[in-house]
């Protein structure tokens, strides 16, 4: 099952936005955990105005899915609290809404400049990374 966990402009404001960003140097230690909980691939994608963690979990089900993007908030903000912050700001996608999704995400089409030409690259970029 894909799932997506994602804070971005529309769900949150600037500070909450900061509080739950990746920093680049951040994200190997992240990917260096795949096959932990479940997850066999996974991206996340850190602009300005998102972070957005996609991942691929094949042996979820309907009926495991909450536990799974909680494991995700979790991995995303280590500490109890702040996972628990995160559950209640982001925004959690499974299958064909998770991949429409990032698909409007990487034209451009959820950006808040429309079309923003710049995310595509930071997509391929993240891509490349994971």
């Amino acid at each position: 099952m894909l799932i997506s966990l994602a804070v971005d402009y529309q769900a949150a404001d600037v500070a909450t936005r900061e509080r739950f960003h990746v920093p680049l140097t951040h994200v190997p230690p992240l990917y260096a955990r795949l096959n932990d909980d479940g997850i066999t691939d996974m991206a996340i994608i850190a602009t300005c105005n998102r972070t957005e963690l996609y991942a691929w979990c094949p042996d979820v089900t309907p009926e495991t899915v909450d536990e799974q993007v909680r494991a995700l908030a979790s991995r995303w903000m280590p500490a109890e609290n702040d996972a628990d912050d995160l559950m209640k700001v982001a925004v959690a996608r499974t299958d064909l809404a998770a991949a429409r999704h990032a698909i409007r995400v990487a034209a451009g089409l959820e950006s808040q400049v429309l079309g923003d030409g710049q995310i595509l690259g930071q997509f391929r970029m993240a891509y490349g990374d994971a």
